[in-house]
This record gives C-alpha cells, sequence and structure tokens, in this order.
C-alpha cells in the first residue's frame, strides 16, 4: 500500500479496525489492589506546641547567650587591654590610626583570637567595626612584634618577608 504523501496525511491514513456498533468488547477485569496500612494517627496539637515553645525557648536562651558572649568576653578583654595602655574604653573603640591606639586594638585583636571562640568579623565588630582582613592584619603584626606564635590557624602572610 502506498501512502499519500502532503500535509494533510493524517486524514487520510486509515483508522485501527473497531468493533461494529453495540458489539461489546471483552476486557481482562483489572486485579483488586492491595489494602493500604490504616493512616498514622493525628499529631497531638497540644503536643506539637508545647515542644515548639520548648525549641523557641531554647533557641533564644542561645541567642541570648551569644550576644552576652561577645559583649562580655570581648568588651572585658578590650576593657583591659586599653586599662594597661592607659586609654579610656571610649577612644579605643574609636577608629582612630594613631599608633597608642592602633597597637592596643591589635593586641587586643591576638588576646580574643587566643582566648575566645569569636570569628574574625565578630572581633573586629567588638573593636569598632573593623573588616576581619584588617583583624587578621593585627594579629599578625603583634604576632610578629613579640615573637608570639600565631593563634588559630592563621597563617603568615606570603609574599614579601
Amino acid at each position: 500500500m502506498v501512502l499519500p504523501r502532503g500535509p494533510l496525511t493524517h486524514r487520510l491514513m486509515p483508522r485501527p479496525a473497531s468493533p461494529p456498533f453495540g458489539w461489546k468488547v471483552h476486557r481482562e477485569p483489572e486485579p483488586e489492589p492491595s489494602p493500604l496500612p490504616p493512616p498514622p494517627p493525628a499529631p497531638d496539637k497540644r503536643k506539637l506546641c508545647e515542644r515548639f515553645a520548648l525549641q523557641h525557648e531554647h533557641f533564644r536562651a542561645v541567642r541570648a547567650r551569644r550576644r552576652e558572649y561577645l559583649r562580655w568576653t570581648g568588651r572585658e578583654i578590650c576593657r583591659r587591654v586599653a586599662g594597661k595602655h592607659g586609654l579610656t574604653l571610649k577612644g579605643f573603640l574609636t577608629r582612630t590610626r594613631k599608633r597608642p591606639f592602633a597597637r592596643a586594638r591589635q593586641e587586643a585583636a591576638y588576646e580574643m583570637a587566643l582566648l575566645t571562640k569569636l570569628t574574625l568579623q565578630q572581633i573586629g565588630t567588638v573593636l569598632g567595626g573593623y573588616d576581619h582582613t584588617t583583624v587578621i592584619h593585627g594579629i599578625r603584626a603583634y604576632a610578629k612584634r613579640h615573637g608570639l606564635p600565631l593563634p588559630r590557624g592563621i597563617k603568615p602572610k606570603v609574599g614579601k618577608p
């Protein structure tokens, strides 16, 4: 049989054979579905609310402890270093680049990196909003000036000695 070609070929194609009108087609019966296990019981809303409240309270306490840890630990080190250098805490936390203030901030950054678990970004925030790279520079400068090891895996500067 030669099939016609062209845009309307689908109209000329023979249709599949269907049973004559009124005849019933024999089909195999579909197997019955297997019984499903019963759905789990609905959770008790009161227990969920109590558990959520406990989790919320726990996380609120953790966040408060973190803020307290950041504020008191960092501030205490700043206060002690500023007193050692004869500076006020307000003057210590300014963004001045004068040598006594900068050296005191470098010492505080080194001690915070050594004694606390604060990140470099958090140390910069405690010291008055400095970038973490500034904190790294201060830690390296203080360690080199005093012949101390670098804390926390901070690597020595690569490049010109």
